[in-house]
């Protein structure tokens, strides 16, 4: 059960939480906090921040990733897979190199590094609170299908989301540089401009002020323009049966909705999407993967199915938790990483007796003739090809765990 936002400001929440070591800045933000009546908190580390976040329930949460330290994208990570937190805002002050990564574990918005001054990061903080104490969230819903759209429309129009349609990229552009947008729903296939154009005018154009971009398309991409497309949208959903529960869980995490304020009926559609599964619950699962947001998006689905997760960075960290932790069920193994890669790491494993029949699936860059060949020689049970499909991983999954 989620809980409910506390007493305070025009959302409930009366705190903002600040993790950052710098003292000009928690200065600034701190005053800036008393000017709203918001108490300002920080966490003792870190590690904490979850913690801190689950009990003070704030409107706000301002990330410091100046040192671009592991532990502090691992926090993140941690903030949007807890069923507490997940749904509180999080701005984080990042590199221009870090903002993809930034975004795709769950930020809603970023300042780029170095700043300009610390009052413009304040002004940029002050913007987020005004549209996160707004009793309404607008979404623009960009859709060429008149059916399509209007569908979307009704999923998505829901007491505290006003949203409309456009029909091409010009009346989106129009739109959002004429009225407040909060998300944007868009699909590529638009009559006067592709997609994945657009979404780069809105960036150039808007920059940090651009507001949160949910791809929802019913292409099949290759690999290469999905990582292109991420570089500057939030999420990627392809239109099939359970497409709509997703989109309904990906716009209550980037508008920052609080499960308790919800209908009914959006609460089922987004329980739907996060459905415990009875074959994964109780399993101790590994991935192992040397890109962070991987290891997150995978973490966060299987978790919600009632799956434990560990997980490693490189290979020989790999065969480390393995061996601490002998009870893990299953494995999934990137293939592309430094070092030793996935395959060398596979055949170590399986010279230890004791995992010898351990269930591992390699996960392949892209697909290539004689990867899954290459794969099962090196002593992979099975094995999959990015971008992952949840659905298919999950298929994957239950086969070898239900053996």
């Amino acid at each position: 059960m989620s809980a409910p936002p506390p007493a305070g400001d025009a959302h409930g929440n009366a705190t903002i939480v600040v993790a950052s070591d710098h003292r000009a800045l928690l200065q600034h933000l701190s005053d800036l906090a008393t000017r709203r009546h918001l108490k300002l908190v920080q966490p003792a580390a870190l590690s904490s921040l979850v913690a801190t976040c689950a009990e003070a329930a704030p409107v706000l949460i301002v990330l410091d990733a100046s040192l671009d330290s592991p532990v502090m994208w691992t926090a993140l990570g941690h903030l949007k897979q807890d069923s507490r937190t997940r749904h509180i805002a999080v701005h984080v002050l990042c590199h221009p190199s870090q903002k993809q990564r930034a975004l795709r574990l769950g930020a809603a918005s970023y300042t780029l590094l170095p700043l300009e001054s610390t009052e413009v990061l304040v002004e940029t903080v002050g913007l987020r609170l005004d549209r996160l104490t707004q009793p309404q969230r607008y979404v623009l819903v960009v859709e060429d299908d008149d059916t399509q759209r209007g569908a979307i429309l009704d999923l998505i129009g829901n007491g505290d989301i006003k949203a409309r349609g456009a029909a091409t990229a010009a009346q989106a552009l129009e739109v959002l540089t004429s009225t407040r947008i909060d998300c944007v729903v868009l699909d590529l296939g638009l009559p006067d401009m592709d997609g994945t154009a657009l979404i780069g005018q809105l960036n150039e154009r808007l920059g940090e002020q651009c507001p949160p971009i949910i791809v929802y398309t019913a292409r099949m991409l290759p690999r290469e323009q999905e990582l292109e497309l991420m570089r500057n949208a939030q999420a990627l959903i392809v239109k099939g049966a359970h497409s709509p529960e997703r989109l309904i869980d990906e716009l209550t995490l980037l508008l920052s909705r609080w499960p308790s304020r919800l209908s009914p009926a959006t609460r089922a559609l987004i329980d739907r999407s996060r459905q415990h599964d009875p074959v994964l619950a109780g399993h101790k699962i590994l991935v192992v993967d040397d890109d962070v947001r991987n290891i997150f998006a995978i973490s966060a689905a299987l978790e919600t199915y009632g799956a434990t997760v560990v997980h490693a960075e490189s290979g020989l960290d790999g065969i480390a938790v393995l061996q601490g932790q002998p009870d893990v069920s299953l494995a999934l193994m990137d293939v592309m990483m430094p070092n030793i890669d996935g395959l060398e790491t596979i055949r170590r494993i399986r010279a230890l007796p004791e995992f010898a029949e351990l269930p591992i699936i390699a996960v392949t860059a892209k697909a290539m003739p004689g990867d899954r060949d290459n794969c099962l020689a090196a002593g992979a049970s099975d094995y999959l090809s990015k971008p992952v499909d949840m659905d298919h991983l999950r298929a994957m999954i239950r086969v070898w765990l239900a053996r």
